[in-house]
């Protein structure tokens, strides 16, 4: 009688989204944060299309075309960071700077320098949505 064949087992691991935000030229990748805003921001997302105006100092700001909770706290932003500055305002930080806001994804481990070479001088039209990875 044949004996049992031996069966590897599999380690079961669950999907996890990733924020792709995607220039004309290059695509950043964030980690969602874990709040309350973060996960609506979430739902919301197909693909989205925003156009972001440059400030001149520490980010490029969008308007959402729908408002997610705003729970504002002092934080300090990084470049990288992808932030809700008002029920309906998005940045994404390419300088340091502390400010009451939501951190809806963030630790890209991006210099400014980095940044800007992503998203370019000036205002820029910007794509977000989720990557799937295991």
């Amino acid at each position: 009688m044949p004996g049992k064949k031996h069966m590897p087992e599999f380690e079961h691991r669950e999907p996890t989204a990733v924020l792709a935000v995607e220039a004309p030229e290059m695509k950043l990748y964030t980690s969602i944060a874990d709040n309350e805003s973060a996960a609506a921001f979430r739902k919301q997302l197909s693909k989205l299309e925003l156009e972001l105006k440059d400030d001149g100092s520490f980010s490029k700001t969008g308007v959402l075309p729908f408002s997610l909770p705003f729970d504002a706290k002092e934080l300090d932003a990084e470049p990288g960071d992808v932030l809700l500055t008002g029920e309906n305002t998005l940045a994404i930080c390419y300088d340091n700077k502390t400010l009451k806001a939501v951190r809806l994804g963030g630790k890209t481990y991006k210099s400014k320098e980095q940044i800007l070479k992503i998203f370019g001088e000036g205002d820029v039209s910007v794509s977000f949505y989720l990557e799937w990875s295991e």
